[in-house]
């Protein structure tokens, strides 16, 4: 999975993360914020996301645990002038 953030502030980075992966690939885009803050409720190694579309919510989770369940909804992707 490619991690990406660009912002005018703090300009931009790119992260490669390995993943176990079902489906098509997909673009999406969310506040940092909100992934950062499920992940601190999450106590495991490894993390369960289910993506349905870029602008339906999406899900994320401790793998294999049913005790906590955390909705993130997507942001709308603005493209730059010129890209």
């Amino acid at each position: 999975m490619e991690l990406s953030t660009k912002s005018p502030e703090a300009g931009e980075a790119i992260e490669e993360i390995e993943v176990q992966k079902e489906g098509e690939n997909l673009t999406i885009a969310f506040n940092p914020k909100f992934i950062i803050d499920a992940l601190r409720k999450i106590d495991t190694e490894e993390v369960e996301m289910n993506f349905v579309d870029p602008i339906k919510p999406s899900r994320m989770k401790p793998l294999n645990a049913e005790d906590y369940t955390y909705i993130v909804m997507p942001v709308r992707m603005y493209e730059e002038a010129g890209e």
